[in-house]
């Protein structure tokens, strides 16, 4: 997958947008970190929507993030961004 690599200062808070112009073709959405699922939301670390997600950036958030479209079993697209946090 495409990944793009995003350096963030510490404490701030980073959103990545994810299959919005696919959505639309009714596609579902699955977040990853490292290759585990995302499935819930964490006050104050992470905020997870069907086509969003934002964490504040700091060590226990780097990592890769990956968000795919899917509709039933086929994979639309993948996005994936690499986040390293900058003291």
């Amino acid at each position: 997958p495409r990944t793009k690599t995003r350096l963030v200062p510490e404490g701030r808070n980073v959103t990545f947008r994810c299959g919005q112009k696919i959505l639309h073709k009714k596609g579902k959405v699955y977040w990853y970190k490292d290759q585990e699922p995302l499935e819930f939301s964490y006050p104050g670390y992470l905020a997870l929507g069907e086509a969003h997600l934002s964490i504040i950036a700091n060590a226990v958030n780097e990592g890769t993030y990956t968000c795919v479209v899917r509709r039933q079993q086929r994979v639309l697209t993948t996005y994936s961004w690499r986040v390293r946090v900058r003291g």
